[in-house]
Formats: structure tokens, sequence, C-alpha cells
């Protein structure tokens, strides 16, 4: 099938059998390749000529219709950072699409107790690089939902962080790229520059965690998120997940490239 060059950052290319109404589509990211069958003609037609290509599809096509890969991603190359945070959601887009009632619940009362300190409202404030953060993580999992209300938090203190969340099977080949210790463990981060370039990754759980779980001996390797964790438990982990955030902004700011780039 003949496919056409689209002008986003999440496709590169559209095609469409008339006969058999199958629509393919070959994303940037990892140069893949996908056969959406069933796909009416008119929804084509309004892809071609939407604004937003990218938008349109994860819309109108994205999970509504059957498909498959045609043609796996090409090996050894780098993961397409700036593609992935383009494909990935907005913290409400995120939940949205893939939290049950239920499950929306329990993110909305964990947000609820993220509060920020003045002090840390300073100091997100302060960030001056821009800094894409691409949260792969899960509405079902326990371990997001008691940290990752916080990142919602860290960027609206932070105007010059772009926070994106991916679910964590959505996109196969991220999932194994930040495997733990073989494990599709989540909530995974991975900082960008504003060129795309990976600045530091980390997950999926906070020491004071770990501290805790092996001081109980109880943990469960995946919380259920029902039982929330106490107010002082949940300190250490913004504050070690804000450890990280400004870990990674001190990087940008201190970078001769960048510093040459914004004469500072």
């Amino acid at each position: 099938m003949e496919r056409r060059p689209v002008v986003s950052s999440l496709i590169r290319s559209v095609g469409y059998d008339l006969t058999d109404s199958v629509l393919e589509v070959e994303f940037v990211a990892g140069d893949r390749v996908y056969a959406y069958y069933d796909v009416p003609l008119s929804v084509y037609s309004e892809l071609m000529d939407a604004e937003s290509p990218g938008a349109y599809f994860n819309e109108y096509i994205r999970d509504m219709y059957s498909y498959e890969e045609l043609e796996a991603p090409k090996k050894g190359g780098a993961m397409d950072w700036p593609g992935v945070l383009a494909e990935a959601l907005p913290y409400a887009s995120f939940l949205d699409r893939y939290a049950t009632p239920a499950q929306r619940g329990r993110w909305d009362a964990m947000h609820a107790r993220f509060g920020l300190s003045g002090a840390q409202e300073a100091l997100l404030g302060g960030f001056t690089r821009r800094m894409g953060v691409l949260c792969v993580a899960g509405a079902w999992c326990g371990d997001c939902i008691n940290q990752c209300p916080a990142f919602d938090h860290f960027a609206r203190a932070a105007p010059a962080i772009d926070l994106r969340f991916l679910d964590r099977d959505a996109r196969p080949d991220v999932r194994d790229a930040l495997a733990i210790n073989g494990g599709h463990r989540v909530p995974v981060v991975v900082f960008l520059s504003e060129e795309g370039l990976e600045v530091a990754r980390y997950g999926e759980r906070t020491l004071s965690t770990y501290r805790r779980l092996a001081v109980e001996q109880l943990g469960p390797s995946c919380p259920t998120g029902l039982v929330a964790p106490p107010d002082d438990a949940l300190a250490l982990a913004r504050a070690e997940w804000l450890d990280e955030f400004e870990r990674a902004q001190l990087i940008l700011r201190l970078s001769p490239r960048l510093r040459q780039k914004y004469g500072d």
C-alpha cells in the first residue's frame, strides 16, 4: 500500500485501501507501521485533512478499531524520546482515557493530599530550562496512585515542565527499555532536555518507601492503592521525587551547551 507523508510529530505517513477499508499508519517513534481494519473512508479523509493528524488519530482512531503491527521496529537504534513524549498524554487526559471511575476517585483523593509548601513552590517556580518529563504509569497501579499526583503539582508550579503520561502497555518498546531488574515496574520517569535528549530516569519507588517496606516485611509487590500511605510517608516520597526533578533541572541549567545557547 502506498502511504502519503503527513506533517506530524507522531505520524510519518498514512495509507488507505478503499477496497478493504484498511488504514495503514507509520509512526515516527520506532518506525512502526500498523494496519487498522474496517476504517471508513471518511475517517481517513478527516485524518489527512486534520490540522493535527496526531491529535485526530489519538481521538478518533486509537483504540477504536482492531489493528496489528505490520513491520517490526528497527533494532539497535536509540529511543525516539521526542516522539514518545508527543504520543503521551497530559495528566487529566491520561486518567480520562485509562482510569475506571473507582481508580479515578483514588487518584483524585491522593491528588488532594499532595499540596506543596511555599518553599517547594518557589523552588519549582525557579526552573528556567524547558524540560520534558515522561512518566510511564498505569492507572490501576497503587504505586502510581500514591506518587504520580505529586508530579502534576510539580508541573503546575513549574511552567518549564512539560509533563506527559504514557500507559505502560501502550508502547511495549518503551516498557521494555525502562524495565527495572527485569520487571515492567511503574511509575518510571524519564527527564528530557528541550531537544529531546535523555537527561535522567528514576522509578519506581523512592528509597524511603523501600526502607519502610523492608522494615514492615509485609509490602505487596504492587499495592492496590486502596489503603493510602500515611502523611509522613507521602511527604517523604514527594520530597524525594522533587529532588529528582531538581537534579534533572540542574543538569540542564548547568549544561555548557545550553548556557552558551542562552548566554547565561
